[in-house]
């Protein structure tokens, strides 16, 4: 008698643990592959936006990135980084590709230098988004950049 419950027990367990493993499985099966996870990843020390009497626009993730939020965050103590991508001598090329960045929900936005257009992405607080950007870019467009420090942004 006592085999009989320790049987029925064993069978018991190996059941619940098959009906766990399969719903398991069927739940990776069908989870959404497009969905990703949001990470929110903390700046290494405080930003203190109100530092050297510089108010920090807000930055809208749609559109091109305007002159008023870049020179905001163009300060060294916030560490604001952006993506250089590449340089044209004809502006109509700048703008298409910062189209094609836009397409690609990015920020981009083009500085004039010497008859020279360089696109941008940015910028940005969080540099490991930058990162993440730059492979998307490299991935889809196979366009190589380089992520910098927006205080060096002539």
């Amino acid at each position: 008698m006592i085999f009989k419950k320790k049987n029925i027990l064993v069978h018991l367990f190996l059941i619940v643990a098959i009906i766990c493993i399969f719903l398991t499985l069927y739940w990776l099966y069908h989870q959404d592959k497009d969905v990703l996870p949001i990470q929110i990843e903390l700046p290494e020390s405080p930003i203190n936006p109100m530092e050297n009497n510089k108010k920090i626009s807000s930055i809208s993730l749609s559109g091109a990135a305007t002159p008023s939020v870049i020179e905001s965050l163009a300060d060294p103590a916030l560490k604001a980084w952006t993506l250089q991508l590449t340089s044209f001598e004809d502006e109509a090329l700048a703008k298409d590709l910062m189209e094609q960045l836009k397409n690609k929900n990015m920020t981009p936005y083009i500085k004039e230098k010497e008859n020279r257009y360089t696109v941008y992405v940015g910028p940005e607080l969080n540099h490991s988004f930058l990162v993440k950007q730059l492979n998307l870019l490299k991935d889809t467009l196979n366009i190589d950049g380089a992520i910098i420090p927006l205080s060096q942004i002539d």
